[in-house]
């Protein structure tokens, strides 16, 4: 724990049971400490968070105290009202109101299980979960059902006393809505994305840390977390202990804004801030006419409190934010607004992701999305879901409004039912009626011919209209031609264009001019824009009474300060306004944007356009200066908004009209391309850009402004592959910090001794990021020889920076290559050339380490490429003699080896080098690690395999580059796959989860690795799926020998970006198979139904839940067949309904359905009976050949407790168990027989053929065939051997009867051998068979 200032005032300690809290190391999950650390994020200033204190952790504040039970339980099944952490909840909640009654308690329990069915009938409420209805009594519903559960629950029983004593209100308000059951939660993936999300909001709050800064935090703040857990004595944090976390992990010895001194010009600029993304609800005014559409509110409401999130649907001023908002003001919570209207994707997706800190500022009940239209943009899909995720654990509410419906699979991955999804209707006669009357008007005289003329109901047009009725006091001289006008239009569109029409010109000529002034804005505006345009010519003295007046009808209130004109009306001011009006109007709004020295983000792109069209110099000149000094992380999110400024033409000035203007909008349109144009625009800017800077004499504005710009340009990382003469211009900017004082000044305060311990010198850190990004190994000797040329001293200042990298030059040389590799451009032959070049320049300069990779890289060509491995070795050996350094040459070494398939002698490399070879090379040791478990695998070493591929996991993981992650990903289930080749199933079950949980994390289709290992993961599941099954027909055209290491392939086949993809959750379906079919218990299941809810996919569930029958009929575990006996009957009688559904499903988007219980009708059908008697058989009958169980009596038993009378296989349970009495009907004679060969009877010879015959039949028809053909088999077998022996002169004439059934017995096994030794028993028991049945036994 961080030591603190003992002055630092603390709250007194809450009181909680000290039995609770365990002094040794805490042995949570990874879950919990990731909560831990968001809450730790959420303290407000005068709180403290405490650890294990009551429950895992708690927060104390002022007025509040908040205590969270955080477990990862998903493996130790649901979460119900009888289960001992609900009972420990409970009790720990009235412990701590009894222990604090000053203080407001509320307590969590965090929880990967689902909320389940208590067993119990009396805990549960109306049959359903009681934990499921308590929310539901926590918002109002009656809270006595749950009263009545609560008394029966196993808890304390002052626990109970407690409870009993409160009235319905002290009920509701001091226990259920202070527990809030947080179960069924997302998969770690989700937890880790919000806390880095929070991260990122809380550090530039709190100190201006850059997201790129901020992420990084992330481990600190995991192991400070983890270490306060294991702390004896009082396990608190605040958030003092935060900030000076924070502060000792981003701390530098000088000014951050020290070292962009060189790239900023004029201090007094605009300051670009991101905008407040979530606005309250309550500030924002509601249009003065407004239809309550009492029952569509009704159905929003109910959706809303029963789903959680909602999606409204509908086209432009449908009046969808209304509904949604009334929806939400009904229930009583507070609410915010996140507008995402018109913003490209990635800005939509971004803007989503970033407002999750603010999820926690404030106590929100819910939050409005509104204007989603992107939701089908895969990365919009994958930011609601986190988004989403988020507000799940807050317990809060969630409606999103959307032009159109969303696609199937973005409900699906954002976990939305397709039943939340909405259609706002258009208004009703009866609503029109309604605003007619608010308005003043006469409903009975107008009501029709409104409707009519504004689209039968279309609610921003039926506003319109009466609003500019009610401004002219209800003419009724206008009704006949309004009447006329709404009879004779049949195209909906000219309607909606005529009527626009019609009610703006019943505008007032002054609103009407304000109005199409302000239909030229791009974006939001407020007030001040409205005041700024009412001052033009001809000016307007009470534009805000104007603008008062279009506010509901015409402009739509986005927050309590900004507006925006409405959709209707975008641009109609440019068929009324000259040219002159129109470049004042822009320039009035460019002006209103850029007066403020704070300017939101979203703004940056409407400045720029408006300043163009108005040629507004200073606002213009502003916004480039706002660009230009902005730190990168800022500017690289201002420039998601700037694709108007990046795609501005380069033949001509970008304003003409004044040059120290133009020049610096090409400079922020330069570094606006830098963050997100191609190469091709980046030169074609520089090349502008170069043209218009200006004079070079010394001291001039104008030479500061070159070395600004080159400055600006090398600290990209893009300059070297767009910019050919880049080196000339690092030369230039050296030469120019040897003559300017200022230049002079700030790299001789960089690069004093001990001032920046761990950043590089200017120049070398400058140079390492363009030279390591050279594709072709000729271009990067042509730079070898420039630096030959440069002189010691100078060379020295660009290289010396390589010795602080882990993997030393081998950044330098090896991209060279690579790039060529990739590009397939890559000449082996002029590489060689290249390479020995750079070796020969490298040596005569005292670089050895340098050499030594250039000689390596000579081996790689000779190797890989001329396939000459022994030529590569020869180098590698003279190299090594030459330069020395083992450990590089004996690496390279191992490579050709096992190149050339030599495993045992490439690993005997790998192991004979220094383990600490690489260990801070992350990349290069995540590439050892899998050539060498490659190498063992292959060797047959599965457990020294599996060593290599997870020490390669954490090596890779250790990368911050996204691109790096699918190797990462796949060396674990590499790991997974030696696991299980190695004998450890349920390590090789447990890993490939974790991996199906890190692929959460990474885009399906974000790249060819990407793609590779989902596919080849998903290809792993398949095969130990098919492992654990036994049936490989569902793989007969797959790979059944898997090569070690597939997973992590770094460089997998093109060939793959053309094959459909899978969604992830059928591998967890497989997955879950495989764990079940091995009879483990590690929670894939469970997990698995978090991650669907009622959304199951048909066609995986048929192997599933028929899984769970055989494993249980495996296990011989009754209640667990029973359930999946259950489970199975439902599944049937959902596939008799809906074959044609079941069989059209998808691959890429499967059919998703909520499978429900089966229905009395259902049940009833023969169906449905006969496929819950082939379980039941085929249970019985391995029961029958598990000689140490104890009979059917206790499966009886179960069933009578747990199954209604009239379940199908009552019957047949009856006919097992009690083998004496005459069976209901002929069908369930089997049942008769097999129990009364359980029971131990010895039967008949007749007898005997007649169980063959029926129990042939059973398996021959029975789901579960191999599962039970075996058993058959051997019990016929046998039970004919022993008829023979010990009957044969109760057999008809043996001496001719037996042989065939001794000829019979000798076949091979299986159903066949059973069917043949029935039809040679025929004429031993005196029986012969219908031909038909013959042929049909002979066919088997």
């Amino acid at each position: 724990m961080a030591t603190l200032d003992p002055n630092y005032p603390r709250k007194s300690g809450v009181s909680g049971d000290q039995t609770r809290q365990a002094v040794s190391a805490l042995r949570g999950y990874a879950y919990q400490i990731y909560v831990s650390a968001i809450a730790w994020l959420q303290l407000g200033e005068n709180q403290e968070l405490y650890l294990e204190v009551a429950e895992d952790y708690a927060v104390a504040a002022n007025g509040a105290l908040n205590a969270v039970q955080v477990k990862d339980t998903a493996a130790s099944g649901p979460v119900t009202l009888g289960s001992s952490q609900a009972a420990a909840l409970l009790d720990s909640l009235v412990l701590l109101k009894q222990r604090n009654p000053d203080r407001r308690v509320s307590v969590r329990l965090l929880s990967t299980s689902r909320i389940g069915l208590e067993k119990r009938k009396n805990l549960q409420v109306g049959g359903g979960p009681a934990l499921e209805y308590w929310r539901k009594a926590a918002a109002g519903a009656d809270a006595a059902p749950l009263r009545a559960s609560l008394e029966n629950a196993p808890l304390n029983p002052e626990t109970i006393r407690y409870i009993a004593a409160l009235d319905d209100k002290q009920l509701r308000q001091g226990i259920l809505q202070c527990v809030h059951w947080d179960c069924g939660q997302p998969p770690l993936a989700a937890v880790q994305a919000e806390l880095e999300q929070m991260l990122v909001g809380f550090a530039w709050d709190h100190g201006q840390i850059p997201p790129s800064e901020a992420r990084n935090l992330t481990a600190p703040i995991l192991e400070h977390v983890l270490m306060t857990c294991s702390e004896a004595g009082c396990r608190q944090l605040s958030r003092a202990d935060l900030l000076l976390l924070i502060e000792a992990q981003t701390r530098l010895s000088v000014s951050r804004s020290d070292a962009e001194k060189l790239i900023k010009g004029d201090d007094k600029k605009a300051q670009f801030v991101s905008e407040r993304r979530l606005l309250p609800e309550s500030e924002i005014m509601l249009p003065s006419l407004l239809a309550e559409r009492p029952e569509f509110n009704a159905q929003l409401i109910a959706d809303l409190q029963s789903k959680g999130v909602l999606v409204l649907t509908g086209g432009t001023g449908m009046g969808k934010t209304v509904a949604a908002r009334l929806a939400a003001r009904a229930t009583g919570k507070l609410w915010s607004i996140l507008d995402l209207r018109d913003l490209e994707p990635s800005i939509a997706a971004n803007k989503l992701m970033e407002s999750i800190p603010e999820l926690s500022k404030q106590e929100l009940g819910g939050v409005l999305i509104d204007d989603v239209n992107q939701i089908d943009d895969p990365a919009v899909i994958r930011a609601m879901a986190v988004f989403l995720h988020a507000m799940k654990r807050r317990d809060q509410l969630c409606i999103a409004t959307s032009y159109r419906r969303p696609s199937t699979r973005a409900l699906s991955e954002s976990n939305i039912s397709p039943e939340a999804v909405i259609e706002t209707p258009a208004l009703t006669g009866a609503d029109v009626d309604q605003l007619i009357t608010q308005a003043g008007g006469d409903s009975e005289k107008w009501g029709t011919a409104i409707y009519a003329t504004s689209d039968n109901g279309h609610p921003q047009l039926v506003q319109a209209s009466i609003a500019g009725l009610q401004s002219r006091d209800w003419p009724e001289s206008e009704l006949s031609a309004l009447m006329k006008h709404g009879l004779s239009s049949k195209d909906v569109l000219r309607e909606k264009a005529t009527t626009r029409t019609r009610l703006v010109n019943s505008v007032p000529e002054a609103s009407r001019t304000l109005l199409y002034r302000l239909s030229l804005g791009l974006g939001g505006f407020d007030r001040k824009t409205v005041f700024r345009l009412g001052k033009l010519s001809p000016s307007l003295p009470n534009a805000g009474e104007m603008f008062d007046q279009l506010v509901g009808p015409w402009i739509d209130e986005i927050s309590a300060s900004q507006f925006r004109i409405s959709p209707l009306l975008y641009g109609a001011g440019n068929e009324v306004f000259d040219e002159e009006d129109t470049r004042a109007i822009h320039r009035a709004f460019a002006d209103a944007i850029m007066e403020s020295e704070e300017i939101s983000v979203a703004q940056g792109g409407s400045a720029y356009l408006h300043g163009l069209s108005g040629k507004a110099e200073t606002a213009l000149m502003k916004l480039a200066h706002g660009i230009i000094a902005a730190d990168a992380d800022n500017r690289r999110h201002v420039s998601r908004y700037l694709i108007s400024l990046r795609l501005t033409q380069t033949r001509r000035p970008i304003f003409p009209d004044n040059g120290a203007v133009s020049k610096m909008l090409r400079l922020a349109q330069l570094l606006v391309c830098l963050d997100f144009g191609p190469d091709e625009e980046v030169k074609n800017v520089w090349d502008a850009l170069w043209r218009e800077k200006g004079g070079t004499e010394p001291g001039s504005a104008d030479l500061k402004f070159e070395a600004m710009i080159i400055s600006k340009l090398l600290l990209s990382d893009r300059a070297s592959k767009a910019i050919p003469d880049w080196f000339d211009l690092l030369l230039r900017l050296e030469e120019l910090a040897r003559t300017d004082e200022a230049m002079k000044s700030l790299v001789r305060e960089m690069d004093a001794p001990g001032t920046l311990k761990s950043a590089p010198k200017m120049f070398g850190m400058l140079f390492m990021s363009q030279a390591m990004r050279i594709g072709e190994p000729a271009a990067l000797a042509d730079l070898f020889e420039r630096l030959d040329s440069v002189g010691p001293k100078l060379r020295h200042e660009f290289l010396g920076e390589y010795d602080r990298v882990p993997s030393e030059f081998g950044l330098l040389v090896n991209s060279a290559w690579i790039t060529g590799h990739e590009a397939g451009t890559l000449d082996p032959e002029a590489a060689i050339a290249a390479f020995r070049k750079m070796s020969g320049l490298a040596s005569s300069w005292d670089y050895p380490a340098l050499a030594a990779k250039c000689e390596i890289a000579v081996a790689v060509m000779q190797d890989e490429y001329l396939k000459d491995p022994d030529l590569a070795v020869q180098t590698l050996q003279a190299g090594n003699e030459q330069f020395g350094r083992d450990d590089q040459f004996a690496r390279a070494h191992a490579k050709v080896l096992y190149r050339q398939d030599d495993y045992a002698g490439a690993l005997a490399k790998f192991e004979s080098l220094d383990p600490e070879f690489s260990k801070n090379d992350h990349i290069e040791r995540a590439f050892l690690c899998r050539e060498a478990g490659i190498c063992a695998g292959q060797t047959g070493d599965w457990a020294d395999a599996k060593k290599w591929f997870l020490e390669g996991n954490k090596a890779a993981a250790k990368v911050p580059l996204d691109g790096l992650l699918p190797m990462a990903i796949g060396l674990r289930a590499d790991a997974a796959f030696a696991s299980y080749q190695a004998g450890d199933t349920a390590q090789a079950v447990g890993e490939l989860a974790v991996c199906l949980e890190n692929l959460d994390q990474l885009a399906p289709r974000s790249s060819l690795r990407a793609i590779h290992c989902y596919k080849t993961i998903g290809q792993l599941i398949l095969w130990l799926s098919n492992e654990a099954t036994g049936d490989y027909n569902r793989i007969k055209d797959a790979i059944y020998d898997l090569p070690p290491g597939m997973c992590s392939n770094p460089e997998p086949h093109q060939g793959l970006k053309d094959l459909p993809m899978a969604p992830l959750d059928t591998a967890w379906y497989m997955l879950a198979d495989a764990e079940t079919r091995f009879h483990l218990n590690l929670g894939i299941n469970d997990r698995l139904d978090q991650r669907l809810g009622q959304q199951r996919i048909p066609t995986m569930e048929l192997s599933l839940r028929r899984g769970r029958v055989v494993a249980a009929i495996e296990s011989q575990n009754d209640q667990a067949f029973l359930r999946a006996l259950q489970d199975w009957v439902d599944f049937r009688a959902y596939c008799m309904d809906n074959r044609d559904e079941f069989f059209a499903s998808d691959l890429e988007d499967p059919v998703r359905r909520s499978i429900p219980s089966a229905t009395p009708q259902q049940l009833a059908d023969d169906t449905v009976r006969d496929a819950a008697e082939a379980a039941i058989f085929a249970f019985c009958f391995a029961r029958l050949a598990d000689n140490a169980h104890d009979g059917l009596a206790p499966l009886q038993e179960r069933w009578n407790s747990m199954m209604a009378v009239d379940y199908p296989g009552h019957a047949l349970i009856h006919a097992l168990c009690t083998p004496e009495s005459k069976a209901d009907t002929d069908r369930l004679q089997y049942g008769s027989l097999l129990g009364r060969v359980s029971s131990g009877e010895r039967l008949s010879p007749s007898k005997l053929f007649l169980a063959t015959l029926r129990f042939t039949e059973m398996t021959a028809r029975s789901d579960f065939r191999e599962v039970i053909e075996q058993l058959v088999d051997e019990w016929a077998c046998s039970e004919w051997t022993q008829t023979v022996a010990t009957q044969r002169f109760a057999l008809v004439s043996p001496a001719v009867s037996i042989p065939p059934l001794e000829e019979a017995i000798a076949q091979p096994t299986g159903l066949k051998r059973v069917a043949a030794i029935a039809l040679a028993a025929q004429s031993a028991v005196g029986q012969r068979l219908s031909p038909e049945f013959t042929s049909y036994l002979a066919d088997l």
